[in-house]
């Protein structure tokens, strides 16, 4: 199957500030770490620990170091309304997702940068497939009355949460705008979802698109960057793409992402400071850092499937000559039965090659005496995504598998082959760049192939009822089969 499994790369930049009030309104917050608060605010780099105050929903946090300041004064956490907002900005009231917070005390200072950090529910934004992060400012006001960016700002995404944080060295009024763009990643094309196999590599890149949907031309100024604490791989190299190699079997969670700056002065169609200019237009520049956490697999090339992509939607159906239930014009492409299968969630399954194998051994796994049939082009079907009808010429269990076309001049010769025969087959025929093993899938339930199962006794009858009652099944990319 063609991998267009996007990397989870995005961006989600929030706020944090204080109004220009004398004294905070209320106190929102939670303190750890902290004393008493001393009738002096002298900075102590000998105090243990530093302290952290939360605000009172737990999204935000201020982690003061030790080296900032010795203990807590006081500092309180609260999110403003928009009829609080200051003038200049009140136009980030009709910007989606753009906060502001009140931190105090005012004009509070420190001797050396502390990092607020607030955590975002990713489904917080309208129509966000989860491959995709919105890319969202966050400025404070200088002395002078200009707007800055935070100092290292970096988002971290962890599955539906965002960890979104930069350095300041100072309260001032601060505020998050939605830039209305997109941040994505994509692997290479040889690859079906993170995984692969020990001592080979994985190449990740990245994208962007507007909220429209439109791709966007990169920044300029682009650094892939990666770094993880586990033995189960390294990060060879950096360029226009982030090489990532297993060093080991096993399962981790790597942190990969881009590095990027984005200019007031972009051209049209490239990513660029967006709707924050109409906020904030003395900002020329914004330097923004986005990591995230994919759960990784590192293959055994001796023993496994290679690859893993999250689940699909399908729905699995058998006709015996004269059911039209399932198959409405009755066309079982040549065969006594047909069996249909259809994809609710394509993800990039149009166009590809799909079919059956029979369990000939009965053993419930692919095996090399098993019967693989011909391929089918999966097309769109019925109006309900994409799918296809593979004949049926006797009673039994099949396994569902799935192939990249792209990668082979023709499918062999021949309607059935021993499996051990047509991977052969495919093999003589491969003209693709990526490692064979890529090119095949087989849908799974958990860790078993799904069987499809023809029964005799039944005229129409819905496959596997037990196991579709799931929903959704996976497919394992790289049918490996050692004979």
């Amino acid at each position: 199957m063609r991998s267009r499994h996007l990397l989870l790369v995005t961006l989600l930049l929030a706020a944090s500030g204080c109004s220009d009030s004398d004294s905070p309104q209320g106190s929102d917050s939670t303190t750890s770490g902290a004393t008493s608060p001393p009738t002096s605010l002298v900075a102590s780099t000998s105090a243990p620990g530093g302290f952290t105050v939360t605000s009172a929903d737990g999204d935000l946090e201020v982690d003061v170091p030790p080296e900032a300041l010795a203990a807590d004064p006081g500092i309180t956490i609260r999110l403003l309304a928009p009829d609080e907002y200051p003038p200049e900005l009140a136009g980030a009231a009709d910007n989606a997702n753009s906060r502001i917070y009140d931190l105090g005390p005012d004009g509070l200072t420190f001797d050396a940068p502390v990092r607020v950090t607030r955590r975002i529910d990713a489904a917080a934004f309208d129509n966000l497939a989860d491959d995709m992060t919105p890319l969202v400012a966050l400025v404070t006001r200088a002395a002078d009355g200009t707007y800055q960016a935070f100092d290292d700002l970096r988002v971290i995404r962890d599955g539906d949460d965002v960890k979104v944080s930069g350095t300041t060295t100072h309260f001032s009024p601060v505020v998050s705008i939605n830039l209305e763009q997109y941040a994505k990643g994509s692997l290479d094309s040889s690859h079906l979802g993170y995984a692969t196999e020990v001592g080979t590599g994985l190449q990740i890149g990245y994208s962007f698109s507007s909220a429209g949907g439109s791709s966007l031309v990169p920044p300029d100024i682009v650094e892939p960057i990666g770094y993880s604490r586990s033995e189960l791989f390294d990060f060879a190299g950096k360029g226009t793409m982030l090489e990532l190699n297993c060093t080991q079997a096993g399962e981790a969670r790597p942190r990969i992402g881009v590095r990027f700056t984005l200019e007031q002065t972009a051209a049209d169609g490239q990513v660029g400071l967006g709707a924050l200019n109409t906020l904030v237009n003395m900002l020329n520049r914004l330097e923004m850092e986005v990591k995230f956490v994919p759960n990784f697999l590192c293959l055994d090339p001796e023993s496994s499937f290679l690859g893993k992509i999250n689940p699909i939607k399908i729905t699995a159906a058998v006709d015996h000559p004269g059911g039209t239930k399932y198959i409405a014009d009755g066309n079982f492409n040549g065969g006594l039965s047909g069996a249909q299968i259809k994809f609710e969630l394509p993800y990039g399954v149009d166009g590809a090659w799909a079919g059956l194998i029979a369990d000939t051994d009965g053993d419930g796994k692919p095996s090399a005496a098993d019967t693989m049939y011909q391929p089918w082009t999966i097309a769109p079907y019925g109006g309900q995504g994409y799918g296809y009808v593979a004949p049926l010429f006797g009673y039994g269990n099949y396994f569902v598998y799935m192939i990249d076309n792209t990668q082979f001049s023709a499918a062999p010769a021949g309607a059935s082959l021993k499996l051990a025969d047509a991977i052969g087959g495919y093999y003589d025929n491969y003209t693709g760049a990526a490692r064979f093993e890529t090119a095949f899938g087989i849908l799974s339930v958990g860790q078993d192939p799904f069987i499809l199962k023809v029964d005799a006794a039944e005229q129409e009858v819905e496959a596997d009822t037990t196991a579709q009652g799931l929903g959704e099944y996976s497919l394992l990319g790289g049918l490996r089969i050692i004979f």
